[in-house]
């Protein structure tokens, strides 16, 4: 086989050519691969000779996957030869008969060139750590909260923020009932702000028994297009409220949630996890920071068709999350006010960071000769195996251990950048 390459603006042809004795090597073991999905009257499956096959389905049968079995090695060989030619996806092909043969041509995108920009000796603002008794004491208003018992409110009682009202409502537009206006025993928190429009803030002030004439607006972006922008009526029916009743913060609240014996050694405990959690969140702050400095000191320019991909991939992973969740690209669209195509256009920016910061740390990793043995992975996966209690077959899997790598050369890459740059 010989080939040439020939470059483009985004992409790289590769042009393989083969000669009549390997294109017959290439059919003979598509022939032997696919002999046995043939049946021809007279003949055992799978021992039907080659030109009766050919003679029966066509001369041209296995050409098709005659040019893969030529085309996956030669193609191999090609990138192995050159790899300075580092394809962004799968190649598209065509082919053409020769006299001596038939060539194949692969049509290649490749990532682009660009000029690394400096990315040593730069200074980068620094995101400080702040945590203050505040911040405790919002975070234990937050367990109190997570632990409140519902309590019947007393007689006479009047709606208020905070309160879970039990409620049937029933809604109409223009004097006529609409599907889904309707409900029953509904547990309403007022302030979560889950009505539409000032729906709750109308109910505080009632009391058990009242009947209330809410009027509301539904939103112009409304997921039921038939009542996008009008106004509604709801007739709301009280019958029931629900208040929260918290937990006072003392020793007991202490004991329950810990192992600490008081509220001031829970307190103190609370707070030194609140400032781990916040250092580890400053820090991945100030590397993403550097990161993006580094990444406006290049000039890369992008083929769209890497961009695409990109947002085939995040869309993708978007649509598997809302799945999880019993829900659809569609619908999530139609209940924010969007549509799927608006929603991929959002990403596009950040599409385009995530190729560049991607471009811009494999070329230093380049640059610097930083590399991940297979002894730093495997003490990883010690750590991992001890830390979990897992298996270590579990971690030592190939795409396991390329995860493991992958993950721990950019720890590498930005240990390396922290050490050659300056936080002020």
């Amino acid at each position: 086989m010989k080939y040439t390459i020939e470059k483009g603006a985004e992409s790289l042809e590769i042009k393989m050519a083969f000669t009549k004795e390997e294109w017959s090597d290439a059919i003979d073991k598509a022939y032997k691969k696919n002999s046995g999905k043939f049946k021809v009257p007279g003949f055992r499956s799978g021992k039907v000779p080659r030109k009766v096959i050919e003679n029966t389905y066509g001369e041209h049968i296995f050409h098709e996957d005659g040019v893969s079995e030529a085309f996956l090695p030669a193609y191999n060989t090609v990138l192995a030869e050159n790899p300075n030619v580092e394809p962004t996806d799968y190649p598209t092909i065509d082919f053409k008969y020769l006299d001596e043969g038939i060539e194949i041509t692969a049509t290649v995108d490749v990532l682009p060139e660009f000029k690394l920009g400096k990315y040593t000796g730069l200074e980068i603002k620094r995101m400080d750590v702040k945590i203050d008794e505040k911040n405790v004491d919002e975070y234990l208003e937050k367990l109190r909260a997570s632990r409140a018992r519902q309590v019947e409110a007393k007689p006479g009682h009047k709606i208020a923020n905070g309160d879970i009202a039990i409620i049937d409502f029933v809604g109409s537009v223009d004097g006529i009932e609409f599907p889904g206006g309707k409900g029953e025993n509904y547990e309403l928190e007022i302030g979560s702000n889950s009505f539409i429009d000032t729906f709750e803030t109308q109910l505080v002030g009632s009391k058990v028994d009242d009947v209330i004439n809410v009027n509301v607006t539904f939103p112009k972006q409304y997921h039921a297009t038939d009542l996008a922008g009008k106004p509604a009526l709801f007739v709301v029916t009280v019958k029931k409220i629900m208040q929260k009743e918290l937990p006072e913060l003392n020793d007991d609240f202490a004991k329950d949630l810990s192992e600490f014996a008081t509220m001031k050694e829970f307190r103190a405990d609370a707070k030194a996890r609140i400032e781990k959690q916040a250092e580890a969140e400053v820090k991945q702050e100030n590397e993403q920071r550097l990161v993006n400095k580094i990444v406006e000191q290049t000039k890369i320019e992008l083929p769209q068709k890497m961009i695409e991909r990109q947002l085939d991939h995040m869309m993708y992973m978007m649509e598997s999350r809302l799945g999880q969740q019993g829900a659809t690209l569609e619908m999530y669209a139609q209940y924010t006010g969007t549509t799927v195509d608006a929603m991929r256009e959002a990403q596009r920016k950040e599409a385009e960071n995530v190729i560049k910061t991607r471009l811009v740390i494999d070329e230093i990793v380049k640059k610097e000769s930083l590399a991940v043995t297979e002894e730093e992975i495997d003490a990883e996966i010690d750590k991992l195996v001890e830390a979990t209690g897992g298996k270590k077959s579990g971690f030592n899997t190939k795409d396991r251990r390329n995860y493991i790598k992958n993950d721990m050369m950019y720890s590498k890459v930005l240990k390396f950048l922290e050490e050659k740059n300056k936080f002020v």
